[in-house]
């Protein structure tokens, strides 16, 4: 099941990369629904209780990042995003992680 959550532009760019080898990835992530209570508080309440919801999601993900040989080069909860650094041949394993939407090709930002 995991090789459906890669998107086709990192399994393209994994077809010739040694299962050794180091790749940059971001993980989608779903950190859950809020709680109905949420919607009642204030918006810096429902900021904060949904940053709580992403830090708390990603704490078994990075968990098994680190298992795997990689690490968490950062995270935005936000989009709720973590980006990572980790072998190739356990990519599979990763995107079989519960929480794991989706994971695809870490890409700089640019200017249009």
């Amino acid at each position: 099941m995991g090789r459906t959550k890669l998107t086709q532009q990192l399994r393209d760019r994994l077809d010739s990369a040694p299962d050794e080898s180091l790749v940059d990835v971001v993980l989608e992530i779903h950190a859950g629904e809020a709680p109905a209570a949420t919607a009642d508080a204030s918006r810096q309440r429902r900021i904060a209780a949904a940053r709580e919801r992403f830090l708390e999601a990603i704490l078994p993900i990075e968990a098994s990042i680190h298992r795997l040989g990689g690490e968490v080069v950062d995270r935005a909860w936000l989009n709720h995003t973590v980006r990572a650094r980790i072998p190739v041949g356990t990519l599979d394993q990763l995107a079989d992680t519960e929480g794991v939407v989706s994971v695809d090709v870490s890409a700089p930002l640019t200017r249009e």
